[in-house]
């Protein structure tokens, strides 16, 4: 477990300092190649690894009502962090004022609140400072200055294109969850409360855990194939889960919901903090014409998601 400091705190670390530095939304298979990267040469020459990531997304302050939905919340963010092995996590709160600091003053600030930082590890495409009118190019030579060294490391594809947050965020809306999933480099996920429902489903024979979550992503309304876990648990239960509005049964109304029925009892109630990972997308919400259709789509829907179980 690494460290967690506020980067505007003081903190004393003696050892040259390899740092890995990006807003890292969704903490991807590209970002891991940077972090990765930043660790390995850490150990390699006797040093620490850490990364400096943003909260809020600078798009929250420039231009709040088009900012960037995210994937992941600040908790889980920190989370997929931490499990890559790191030794410090720095988090820089990002504010109006300091999105007027010039590309020129960022190292040299960077190198005020950390003074053993040694290297720098950005993706190719990393833009910095006011207007974002600093890049690899320019940091490269901001660092030759100060004494660090400033790494650039290629975008990691995913068949044929650069793995972006973009490109993730795009693939969970299109209901492309095994091409995101592919990219996150784990399986992307909801978590949240069960929550007491109308129990509607389990009227028609298939009885659910109402799990209360919001999402930035809009994400596909429909079927989903699910696991299914709480914090304590050592495996999943597989399932379905349904997330939309329900139009069959609650006459389209615009509330939300994300509804799980499990393959087997499930040993969790009315308050249990579950993580729902979505493993595959079965099929678009859709009307039916009566309760018996629903339940026959289903019950396919159920056949359709044991079947893709067998083949994980």
């Amino acid at each position: 477990m690494n460290k967690f400091f506020d980067i505007d705190k003081p903190v004393s670390i003696n050892e040259p300092l390899h740092l890995a530095l990006g807003m890292f939304d969704g903490v991807h298979e590209g970002h891991s190649k940077v972090i990765q990267t930043a660790i390995g040469e850490a150990k390699k020459l006797k040093g620490k690894s850490a990364v400096l990531t943003f909260w809020p997304h600078p798009s929250k302050i420039l231009s709040p009502s088009a900012s960037v939905p995210l994937m992941l919340d600040l908790n889980a963010k920190t989370q997929r962090l931490d499990s890559q092995g790191l030794d410090y996590t720095f988090l820089k709160t990002f504010t109006s004022e300091f999105s007027t600091m010039s590309a020129e003053e960022f190292l040299p600030y960077l190198k005020t609140k950390l003074p053993t930082l040694s290297a720098l590890y950005v993706g190719e495409n990393f833009a910095f400072g006011k207007g974002r009118s600093g890049n690899l190019e320019s940091l490269t030579a901001s660092g030759k200055k100060i004494g660090i060294k400033v790494i650039g490391l290629k975008r990691k594809e995913y068949l044929g294109k650069a793995i972006s947050s973009t490109r993730i965020r795009e693939a969970i809306v299109k209901g492309k969850i095994k091409e995101a999933n592919s990219m996150l480099g784990f399986k992307y996920f909801a978590k949240g409360t069960v929550v007491k429902g109308k129990q509607l489903g389990r009227t028609i024979g298939f009885p659910t855990l109402n799990i209360k979550w919001t999402s930035e992503i809009s994400i596909l309304r429909g079927v989903y194939m699910v696991l299914v876990s709480d914090e304590e648990s050592t495996a999943s239960i597989q399932g379905i889960a349904n997330f939309g509005s329900r139009p069959t049964l609650n006459e389209n109304t615009p509330e939300e919901l994300l509804e799980v029925h499990t393959l087997e009892t499930p040993p969790w109630t009315t308050g249990h903090i579950l993580k729902v990972e979505f493993c595959e997308f079965i099929r678009e919400e859709q009307i039916f014409a009566s309760i018996d259709l629903l339940k026959e789509q289903i019950e396919t829907d159920k056949a359709k998601a044991i079947r893709l179980f067998t083949q994980l």
